[in-house]
């Protein structure tokens, strides 16, 4: 039996009140290294996410929409002239990144810092397409995309300059998209 000054016994009968004290730090020791290991490992899971888009969004197939569409909105084509397949491709992704982000699967201020701009450029290239397509055919056509890009707005206002890119920019969007196209295609062979 240990027993310290004054009455204070740590092992033996009386000792419990101790062992109760030094099992709540333990419990409680254990719990927060839990809750630091689930945080961590949220925080790898976003990143790893993001990663995955990002590369989506830059994939080869993905420039060749991109150029499409761009293209298009460079020389003021006509909405219904627009090539659908890249159209709707480039706004199919989106969509799915806004729904990941309003199901709360991705972060809203990470997918802003990430991927905003992305979207914002691919809206303003799309809008064309996108009223045609609901004046023509579906009046809810595009609307995650079109929630997506005002949520980064509200959560970055800065990336509204994204919205008023001058018709230049879209052409040296345009080359860019080409010289990856170029690489991608070079690294094949």
């Amino acid at each position: 039996m240990i027993n310290l000054d004054d009455g204070l016994v740590l092992i033996g009968p009386g000792s419990e009140w101790f062992w109760t004290a030094f099992q709540g730090v333990v419990v409680a020791v254990t719990l927060w290294a839990l809750w630091r290991q689930l945080r961590l490992q949220i925080a790898q899971k976003l990143r790893d996410d993001v990663a995955t888009l990002r590369a989506e969004y830059f994939s080869e197939r993905m420039l060749r929409y991109r150029l499409v569409v761009w293209t298009a909105f460079r020389d003021d084509t006509p909405p219904h002239e627009i090539p659908r397949g890249a159209a709707f491709a480039l706004e199919y992704f989106f969509d799915e990144v806004a729904g990941f982000t309003r199901a709360k699967h991705l972060d809203k201020s990470v997918m802003a810092e990430n991927m905003g701009a992305y979207a914002c450029t691919a809206w303003t290239a799309l809008e064309p397409f996108i009223l045609y397509v609901r004046q023509d055919q579906d009046e809810t056509f595009a609307e995650p995309l079109e929630w997506f890009v005002k949520e980064m707005l509200r959560v970055d206002p800065t990336l509204a300059t994204e919205l008023d890119l001058p018709k230049w920019r879209y052409a040296q969007g345009v080359v860019r998209l080409e010289e990856l196209i170029a690489v991608e295609t070079a690294l094949r062979h």
